[in-house]
């Protein structure tokens, strides 16, 4: 259950506690404080009682109230400090950022000694979301009123937002000793210590409150008393003391009303500490109450002693697989309608047994017609011998089927109802699209089309087809039938709306997603709902098209979304401890702590570092061109100076134009907390969006964008190749040696033989001999790594093998680059065949041939022949009157309705 409005402040947040009595408690202390003060900041009894009012305004949200009763303060008072900044917190929560901020700053500019004047700064530093300066400002009101229970609790809240543990951990200290009968200061105390990683003082914490809680309320068993054992049992886990933790386990037994967690963490833990016979009765128990959980499986595997860990293993030594396969033999006797136990068995078991397996688990499957049986099989597809045990069962079973009806050649078989072959060829296609059979999968399909043309899961098979030969459009036009046949479905909506957009077909795409919107909700809504595989698709097609404003626009949308996610995490933090809800409140910082390694979020950022990176490309294309036209019949020696002048203003132009760049975005936000909200965003609670088409993205310097977006990145995706490749792309362009080694060497490290890592190890080596301007610094550091990088580029070029088609395209490259056997290497990357290379991918092969027809335009055709004969149904590579017959043979005529695409 989520907090309810009111019950936290997080755009409208208190400067004292949420009740009006308190408030006139923390309006008392100020008097006290400003007693201390200037004459002018002292306030008579009634107008003591006024600010009290507004005080009740503000949490009321009564806001033209509050603002009449200051006004009514300062006409005789017009000095007042506190009035005055409360008077600006007020505007603050009616969208007047301009007038706030003025007024909170008078404010504490009168009257700097009072607590108040600094926590109203806070709350409005908060509201803006910079809580570093909300920080400081609590901690200024902290040391002028050091026992405010309310400012304590705010800035508590802002130091477990910023992950302050060890500040946290003291300032719920100094709430617990002010308030000791309170058993959320006592938690909140302990959660500290434990996310500082001082668990044996959590403990004690815990235990220290155990011991104020009478008899009876030990007795009665209830939630948040079973929680909190449950929270200490997990803190003496986490701090290594499995056995203390699975002795308390025993303990609290009777107390705790999670049962099955209970079973399962006293599974675990007595599989950690070796106690095997009693983590096998244990599991033998989870299995018997839900024996689908494979958790469970792997756990009685690993408690039995068969398997190392209990998790799924990648592979098994023939012992281990005789042990499994007599386990699960008994376990098919104990559960004979469990699909787990006859679906595990198949990862483990080879030969005739695997084959045998198969055929139990595949003919019950689509008997049962579920669509999902390949997805669930596909990870036996790591193996090639089972991948061709599976290619010819499948063979065998739908040419029975066609043949007879039945699904073996056994003549006491009975027929089997039609519906088996149709998903007997659903299961079929998927199989052949997987290995790249897409001509023989486009038959099939066709067949099950004809065989059944109301089974919309034909057609998003075929739109799958499609799509992987690189015919987009058609595939829409499949995905599109499917969805009309069932319009209430808000999976095929998404999915059609996917393929639209994959298509650039915008407006199709607009008007399939509006389906499922509100009515009188536009685009726009999709953004607040946070519908970040729209926007990255949208984005994908604006950079396909040249518009990148639009797409740096979207991508930056769903980076904001996250931002977002990030920020309600806030809303938590005093929820839970209300709650009791400990375990899933640390499983929930924990998962915002890892938030931006999530797939969209990286997606997203790199598609606004590629689209900072091509629009920097293509300014320096453009540039060099121009010199090029400009210079053109120049001496060598003009051309020399010339290129060193260019060279020169380059550099003052990117250090201009970033210098342009950052004040630009400082005006930015100071405008932005200047700028009042317009009418309609104010009803609505939003701002005016200031750059919808993103032309204010695109005018940025794209280099030092780009950088500071693969920071984000490497900060939270460090273990990422992809990230290190990218930030080396990056790192390259702006001549960061030290930061483009740092990237490659990880890159190097977890992948040395990628083709993109050896691409870019030419690269640095190549940039380092070419360019004379490199810091001495810098080549003593590139020469204490030499042992990894290589001798010099041409040596690193030599020891590829270019047995692979990746190999020969990094090996073209880099000859190219280094001048070297160009020709040569184009023509044998020209010649590959790639009909015997497996790695040879269909997006390799068409990036390698959009390579050869713009370096080499000669060879360029008789690589594109060999690629037809491996994907002899991709029009990518057939001549265009073969294209238009495939494209007409394949166009769809809608037999159910004649409605017009919409």
């Amino acid at each position: 259950m989520p907090p309810k409005k009111g019950e936290t402040a997080k755009g409208e947040a208190k400067p004292t506690t949420n009740t009006a009595g308190k408030a006139g408690d923390t309006a008392k202390s100020s008097a006290t404080t400003a007693a201390t003060a200037a004459p002018s900041q002292v306030l008579p009894s009634k107008e003591a009682a006024l600010f009290k009012q507004i005080l009740r305004f503000y949490e009321t949200k009564q806001y033209k109230k509050g603002i009449k009763t200051a006004d009514t303060i300062l006409a005789k008072f017009p000095q007042h400090g506190e009035t005055i900044a409360m008077k600006g917190l007020t505007y603050n929560c009616m969208n007047k950022k301009d007038e706030a901020r003025t007024l909170v700053k008078k404010g504490l500019a009168l009257n700097v000694k009072s607590h108040v004047c600094w926590h109203v700064y806070g709350l409005l530093y908060r509201s803006e979301r910079a809580y570093n300066d909300a920080i400081k400002c609590y901690q200024n009101a902290i040391r002028i009123d050091p026992t405010n229970n309310e400012i304590l609790k705010d800035l508590s809240l802002l130091q477990i937002q910023r992950r302050m543990t060890v500040g946290f951990a003291e300032t719920r200290r100094k709430i617990l000793m002010l308030k000791t009968n309170n058993r959320n200061n006592w938690i909140a105390y302990a959660l500290g210590h434990h996310l500082s990683g001082k668990y044996k003082k959590a403990v004690a914490v815990i235990d220290s409150f155990n011991k104020t809680i009478d008899a009876k309320t030990k007795e009665t068993k209830n939630y948040e008393h079973s929680e909190m054992l449950l929270y200490k049992n997990m803190i003496l886990e986490e701090s290594g003391d499995l056995e203390g933790a699975l002795k308390f386990l025993a303990e609290i037994k009777d107390d705790v009303l999670d049962e099955l967690h209970w079973l399962e963490r006293n599974a675990a833990l007595h599989l950690a500490l070796k106690r095997n016979s009693e983590a096998e009765a244990e599991y033998r128990a989870l299995l018997k109450i839900n024996s689908e959980n494979y958790a469970y499986h792997y756990g009685l595997a690993c408690a039995l002693g068969i398997v190392a860990q209990p998790s799924a293993p990648q592979s098994f030594t023939d012992d281990e697989s005789k042990q499994l396969a007599a386990l699960y033999a008994e376990l098919k006797k104990e559960f004979p309608d469990t699909t787990a136990v006859e679906r595990i068995p198949l990862n483990f078991l080879k030969g005739p047994a695997f084959e045998s397996a198969l055929q139990t688990y595949f003919t019950r499957s689509i008997r049962k017609g579920i669509p999902s049986l390949f997805r669930d099989l596909r990870s036996l597809y790591t193996d090639p011998e089972k991948v061709r045990v599976i290619s010819n069962f499948l063979e065998s079973v739908v040419q029975q089927l066609s043949t007879s009806g039945r699904l073996s050649a056994d003549a006491a078989e009975h027929s089997e109802a039609p519906s088996v072959l149709v998903w007997a060829w659903y299961y079929q296609v998927q199989h052949l699209d997987f290995l790249n059979r897409h001509s023989e999968g486009l038959q099939v399909v066709e067949k099950l089309i004809a065989h059944t043309p109301t089974n919309l899961d034909a057609y998003m098979l075929k739109a799958r087809l499609l799509k992987h030969i690189g015919e987009p459009g058609l595939a829409h036009t499949y995905m599109d039938q499917a969805r009309r046949m069932d319009t209430a479905d808000r999976y095929l909506n998404t999915k059609c709306t996917r393929y639209a957009l994959r298509a650039d077909e915008l407006q199709i795409a607009e008007n399939t997603v509006s389906l499922f919107l509100r009515d009188g909700d536009n685009l726009a809504s999709l953004v607040d709902m946070q519908c970040s595989w729209y926007e990255n698709e949208s984005a994908e097609m604006f950079v396909r098209k040249g518009e990148y404003g639009k797409a740096l626009k979207q991508f930056v949308n769903v980076t904001k979304s996250f931002q977002d996610m990030e920020e309600d995490q806030f809303d938590f933090h005093s929820y839970c401890l209300r709650k009791m809800t400990l375990r899933a409140y640390i499983k929930m910082m924990r998962m915002e702590d890892n938030l931006k390694s999530h797939r969209f979020f990286v997606r997203a950022v790199k598609g606004i570092v590629n689209t900072y990176l091509r629009i920097y490309d293509l300014s320096v294309e453009q540039a060099n061109a121009a010199n090029n036209k400009q210079l053109e019949g120049a001496d060598p020696h003009a051309l020399k100076a010339a290129e060193k002048k260019a060279k020169r203003e380059a550099a003052k132009a990117a250090k201009k134009q970033a210098d342009a760049a950052a004040e630009a975005e400082k005006k930015k936000q100071e405008e932005a907390a200047k700028k009042p909200k317009e009418e309609g965003a104010k009803k609505k609670g939003k701002e005016e969006d200031d750059d919808p088409e993103g032309e204010k993205l695109v005018a940025k310097a794209p280099l030092p964008e780009a950088s500071t977006w693969v920071k984000e990145l490497l900060l939270y995706c460090y273990d990422n190749v992809d990230v290190h490749i990218l930030a080396g792309e990056v790192f390259s362009r702006s001549k960061r040696y030290l930061l483009w080694l740092r990237s490659l060497k990880h890159a190097h490290s977890v992948s040395p033989h990628r083709p993109e890592v050896i691409d870019q190890r030419v690269r640095f080596l190549h940039a380092l001999e070419t360019n004379a301007e490199v810091p001495e610094t810098v080549r003593k550091v590139v020469d204490l790594e030499r042992t990894w990088l290589g001798a010099s580029s041409q040596l690193v070029l030599d020891a590829v093998e270019g047995k692979e088609l990746d190999q020969a395209f990094v090996l073209a490259r880099g000859r190219q680059l280094t001048a070297n056997n160009t020709k040569t290497s184009l023509q044998t990357l020209s010649s590959f065949d790639v009909t015997k290379d497996p790695t040879s991918t269909f997006s390799l092969c068409t990036r390698v041939l959009a390579y050869l027809e713009q370096e080499a335009p000669d060879l360029a055709g008789a690589f594109k022949a060999r690629c037809a004969a491996k994907f002899p149904c991709s029009p990518c590579f057939m001549e265009p009157a073969a294209v238009e017959e495939f494209r007409t043979k394949h166009a769809f005529e809608d037999p159910l309705t004649a409605e017009p695409l919409a």
